[in-house]
């Protein structure tokens, strides 16, 4: 699937089921990080900060974003351990 042109060249496709979604991290601070998830055509579905559940995470290694992954939280693995994301709930 070609990428839209509109979503940022590292995302990376997670391809579902039903529906597949475009994944991008960046990092904010030391253990805080926005995660956007984009729709197959490019439209944005959500943009949350999250942290991560163990602090060795780099996010200059390679990784990729893997099921279950949505709004709330994502997963991600690297060398072969699998974080998770959880959102970072704003009052």
């Amino acid at each position: 699937m070609k990428k839209p042109p509109n979503i940022e060249s590292t995302s990376q496709l997670l391809k579902g089921i039903g529906a597949s979604a475009w994944f991008h991290i960046k990092k904010i601070d030391d253990e805080i990080y926005e995660i956007k998830r984009y729709s197959e055509d490019g439209s944005l579905d959500c943009r949350n900060l999250f942290y991560p559940d163990m602090k060795d995470f780099k996010i200059t290694c390679k990784y990729n974003f893997t099921y279950i992954s949505h709004c709330s939280e994502c997963r991600i693995i690297q060398n072969n351990k699998t974080y998770l994301f959880k959102k970072i709930n704003e009052n």
